[in-house]
């Protein structure tokens, strides 16, 4: 297979995938915590062959081509079968959310080419958006990761990944601490610091009126 397409460093998959499959979602078969803090989101697009990604591009590095485009480069006859038994096209858009364990600093990316993802992640995008233009840029969610049943035309109803928002957090730069003085040798030990969990982790926001949620306070809807 070849593609004219440069290649560029793939950074897509941040730490451990994160899978929602039937609507349980795991992570090197082991369940996700119930609570994580998004801290960052991106569009990207894959070319895969025979289960190896062979190149990835990163809309954060540039506005995404047209993989129609890119697909129409590469053979017909060089393409896999699908689930459906049709050609398969290599080039496919993901959808990718980076999420954090604030009590292990563990770091998890769930990606995914589906409608199911897309849909998560255009709505949890969108409440990001709307949230950060009213609390500050710094604002972001704590979430669980979810499902919701949506039909498809293929197999029924079936469960689709969410990102339910429990909580909102201003995430901001850590202040550069003093420098201690050395305590002396009969001084009392510090208390073992506390262990972040979600409920402390940043700075809480305010939520949303009821005139926000109604969109009489956003001024650029």
């Amino acid at each position: 297979m070849t593609n004219q397409v440069t290649k560029l460093k793939k950074r897509l998959l941040q730490g451990t995938k994160a899978k929602c499959v039937d609507g349980r979602w795991s992570a090197d078969d082991l369940p996700l915590p119930e609570r994580l803090l998004v801290v960052g989101h991106t569009r990207g697009l894959q070319c895969w062959k025979d289960g190896e990604l062979l190149d990835e591009l990163d809309e954060r590095d540039g506005m995404l081509p047209d993989p129609d485009e890119l697909n129409g480069q590469i053979p017909q006859k060089e393409w896999e079968t699908g689930l459906d038994g049709n050609p398969k096209p290599p080039w496919a858009l993901v959808h990718v959310v980076y999420l954090v364990d604030p009590q292990t600093a563990e770091l998890y990316t769930a990606l995914n080419s589906t409608l199911g993802m897309r849909m998560a992640y255009e709505r949890l995008v969108n409440k990001l958006d709307v949230m950060q233009r009213l609390r500050g840029a710094n604002v972001t969610a704590i979430v669980k990761p979810d499902a919701r049943p949506f039909k498809t035309k293929m197999a029924g109803t079936k469960l689709r990944p969410e990102f339910t928002i429990l909580d909102w957090r201003e995430i901001g730069a850590a202040k550069p601490q003093p420098a201690a003085l050395s305590p002396p040798n009969d001084a009392p030990a510090d208390p073992p610091a506390a262990v972040a969990t979600a409920e402390t982790v940043g700075k809480p926001v305010k939520p949303l009126t009821v005139e926000e949620e109604i969109n009489d306070g956003i001024p650029f809807l």
